[in-house]
């Protein structure tokens, strides 16, 4: 499991994508400081 913070649009496109090749996943609005930036979340805008 693998944690990220990112916007609410950016979540969603990228669950989207993930999704479409099997991958689960998991959008929360329990965001806290130790959560780290989505490394590419500027390709997801």
């Amino acid at each position: 499991m693998v944690e990220y913070r990112a916007p609410a649009s950016v979540a969603r496109r990228l669950a989207d994508e993930l999704g479409r090749h099997g991958v689960v996943v998991t959008i929360d609005d329990d965001v806290h400081a130790m959560l780290t930036d989505l490394p590419t979340t500027d390709l997801w805008r």
